[in-house]
Formats: C-alpha cells, structure tokens, sequence
C-alpha cells in the first residue's frame, strides 16, 4: 500500500482534468475527496458542468477567465496572478452543484496551472447553483509552530468561510528550509464533540527550488501503519488517517496545498500527546 501518488500519475477524466487522487483508488483510502490538475494554454477553453458535486479550483499559476451566468446575465472574470505557488496568495474559483461555467487559459505564458477538488455535497442544495470568486483580499494569513516548525498558512476555504462549499475545507502552507509542518504531529480521523474531527486530506507539494525534496510521514498507532515518503516537485500524498508530519530539505522551500473533507465541516485536530509528553518531559 502507497499512499504517494508521484508527479504527473493519475487519469484523465471527461473534463480533461488529471485526476491525481480519488475514492475510486482504493489503496489510497479516500471516501469523499477527488483531486486532480488542469493546465490550460492561452484561449484553451474547458466548458465545466459541476452536476452533483461541488468545486474549487486553486489557481496555481498563471490566470484563467471564467465565463457564467447567473440572474444578472452573463458574468465573466479573470482570475490568477501569480507566476507560481510562491509568489503570492492563491486566487480561486468555488462552485456548488448543478454549475456551469467555461474556464479558459489567459496567461500571456505558457499555461495556466489549476488544483481542481471535487467532492459530494454535505447535505442537498436547495438554493440555485452560485459561483464564488475568491480573490487574494479574502485569503487569511497565519503562522503556526514556533522555532524549528514555525510556518505560514494561507486560509483559502477555512470553516469559518465556506464560499458556498459544504464539505471541502482548503488552505495553502508554506514551510521554511529544513523546517517542520503539521507538527507537532496531529490527526483528525475521529469525531469526539469539540475535540477532534473525522476529516480525511490531501496534500500536493511543490518545491523551490524545483530540485528540492522533503519528507511526509503517515503513521498511526491503532490502524497499525507507519509510512515515510520522500516528496518531491509535483508529487500527492492521500491522508485517509493519522498523525501526518512534513519536513523540509534544508535549503528547500517546501509549499503544500491541503485539502480536507469529512462527515461535518468541522476543524479540530489532536495531537500525538505520547511525543509531545515525551519532549516536555526532557
């Protein structure tokens, strides 16, 4: 069993999308997630039906114009400006079901480069189908850690902020060279009342420079499994469960965005009390 999907694996669905990581994959253990990766070229055009799912799409560099409708008319928008993952917070697209929509690629490069994350809605939309640009203004900035695994976040979907999406909750993090994230170790793979939530995730790396690496372990205790991966440029790890810690090369900027879904949109994380009594205790 691999829970490391390396760059560039995955299918290509009907929407042309690369899906990297979905329940369909049963070795990666996920049940409501579906991630994948689109580039478009400039004037390459998608038309997108969401059916019954809802969307979010990541502007990972480059920029796009989306084209929809709503009871206004037709409404169209440019979304994305930066080059690349590090240069700058994330533009986004959010769509509930029953959406459609036309994304085309408008980089003067290139390509655009999206995350596209799928996932089936909480409960059933009775409102009519909405589009939510998310622009860089409304991407919350925070640190987490201190010292050796301090790190900054960038809140995209938060669950104080759904943009009209029910389940996905979806942020951006940045680690410094040679320092830790999701550390100290935490996990979110069972539900107690304001404790902890049952949320499986996903991350996507990248790395500057592209050279770079970085470690991801997935380990836990009670399901009896403990895995270590080397991460690379490009490369998906699924977290279906467990304490899940990322390390960073030194002399590496590792960024990863995260995706999370479970039964509740609820964020609440536990962390691997053994170690952190073990450190207190030296």
């Amino acid at each position: 069993m691999s829970l490391l999907v390396k760059a560039g694996k995955g299918c290509i669905d009907d929407h042309g999308i690369l899906s990297v990581a979905n329940p369909h994959m049963e070795e990666l253990g996920l049940r409501h997630i579906n991630f994948g990766l689109l580039n478009l070229g400039r004037g390459e055009r998608r038309s997108i039906s969401t059916e019954d799912m809802e969307w979010a799409i990541v502007i990972l560099g480059g920029s796009a114009e989306i084209v929809w409708a709503d009871q206004g008319g037709e409404r169209r928008a440019v979304v994305g400006e930066r080059p690349n993952v590090f240069a700058g917070k994330a533009w986004s697209i959010c769509a509930t079901p029953g959406s459609e929509f036309t994304i085309a690629g408008a980089s003067p490069g290139p390509s655009v480069e999206m995350a596209v994350i799928r996932s089936r809605p909480l409960e059933q939309h009775s409102s009519r189908p909405s589009i939510t640009i998310v622009d860089p203004s409304m991407v919350g900035v925070r640190q987490a850690g201190q010292d050796c695994y301090l790190r900054k976040i960038n809140d995209i979907a938060p669950e104080s902020a759904g943009r009209g999406l029910t389940r996905l909750i979806i942020g951006e993090t940045y680690n410094p060279a040679g320092n830790w994230s999701s550390y100290p170790p935490h996990k979110h793979d069972h539900y107690t009342e304001g404790e902890e939530a049952e949320l499986e995730e996903v991350y996507f790396f990248r790395m500057s420079p592209r050279e770079g690496f970085g470690f991801q372990r997935v380990y836990s205790p009670e399901r009896g499994i403990d895995y270590a991966y080397a991460v690379e440029d490009g490369d998906t790890v699924a977290i279906p469960y467990g304490y899940h810690p990322v390390a960073a090369a030194p002399g590496c900027e590792l960024y990863y965005l995260w995706v999370l879904a479970g039964p509740r949109r609820v964020m609440r994380v536990q962390d691997d009390q053994r170690l952190v009594d073990a450190v207190n205790r030296r």
